[in-house]
């Protein structure tokens, strides 16, 4: 049997163990009452999360490890990278605890699938279509720099190193986070702001919205979760008002394919949503939402710094940073 193969046969057959167990306790969960359930299972159905860690630990870190020993390379988990999100997006999704809409699920898992065949398929290209012809180049740096040593060390750094960037990934917002909302065409009640000190920045021209209004801002609001609803169409405006709670912005002209105003620099908004450092180092919901213009003027200058949403503030209607808390930007 030529070496391509066999890797072939391996990396399909490798995963079978947390396949197999994870659709025995499907079955078994399936078919049996809670109260009935045997500890194990019960166990597997309150804690997904766990589960997720001790499969991957047990299959992919010691498995693969040991796998990848015996081969002296270890180029599988190169190719289970662009596979794992996969398989964790029908893990959550199948699991007894989870919940979700059927629509937007769906969407999530179509895209998934597109990234991961995208990314699969980069992975044989660059491999000539071979399975296990090498693995990643530093792991070969490791080797020769770790010697003799290597064989233990490889276990914590391939395997047990990239569970831990698994999870850091961002920890699931417990409720609902702000939501933005960008379109072209302002809706109507941008036209309700006149005055200079209702805004910050400027109007120079009247809303140019639809003729009929469709609810939309109204819906918005009721929803609760909208925080700011973003809009163009109307170059030489570039003010954000408040109304209801919800943040009105323009985003200013950017570029010089369109109309504009002389000696008025063409600009760009900026909308920056931070999350929350959580006390482990982790990030956590969303803590705040800013924005700012940068001007296309021979300073690139940034002007209009406003924090739009916080989530530990109550906040006026043209709160503003010092912009020297940006400088960064």
């Amino acid at each position: 049997m030529n070496r391509n193969l066999r890797n072939a046969i391996i990396a399909f057959l490798a995963p079978l163990p947390s396949i197999v167990f994870y659709l025995s306790f499907l079955r078994s969960y399936s078919s049996t009452l809670d109260p009935e359930l045997s500890y194990i299972h019960s166990w597997c159905s309150n804690h997904p999360l766990l589960l997720a860690n001790l499969l991957f630990f047990f299959n992919v870190n010691f498995l693969f490890w040991v796998i990848g020993l015996l081969q002296s390379s270890h180029w599988m988990i190169d190719v289970y990278w662009t596979v794992i999100p996969v398989m964790l997006v029908h893990y959550f999704a199948s699991h007894p605890l989870g919940e979700y809409n059927k629509w937007r699920s769906m969407v999530v898992v179509i895209l998934t699938w597109v990234w991961s065949v995208r990314l699969t398929h980069n992975y044989f290209r660059r491999e000539n279509w071979e399975w296990g012809a090498r693995e990643d180049w530093r792991f070969n740096d490791l080797r020769k720099q770790y010697g003799k040593h290597w064989w233990w060390l490889s276990f914590f750094s391939v395997y047990v190193s990239q569970q831990m960037e698994y999870k850091r990934w961002p920890f699931p917002q417990n409720s609902t986070a702000p939501g933005l909302v960008y379109v072209h065409i302002p809706v109507p009640e941008f036209k309700q702001f006149s005055e200079p000190r209702q805004m910050t920045g400027v109007r120079q021209e009247q809303t140019c919205s639809a003729p009929i209004n469709s609810g939309l801002f109204t819906k918005l609001v009721e929803r609760g979760e909208v925080k700011g609803v973003f809009s163009g169409h109307d170059h030489v405006n570039d003010f954000c008002a408040t109304l209801n709670g919800v943040n009105l912005c323009y985003a200013g002209g950017s570029g010089y394919h369109g109309y504009g105003k002389t000696g008025w620099a063409r600009r760009v908004r900026v909308v920056e949503a931070q999350l929350e450092k959580t006390k482990y180092g982790r990030w956590g919901a969303v803590d705040k939402i800013t924005t700012w213009k940068r001007l296309d003027d021979k300073n690139h200058s940034l002007i209009d710094t406003q924090l739009l949403w916080s989530k530990n503030t109550t906040l006026d209607a043209n709160y503003r940073f010092k912009c020297n808390k940006i400088k960064q930007h």
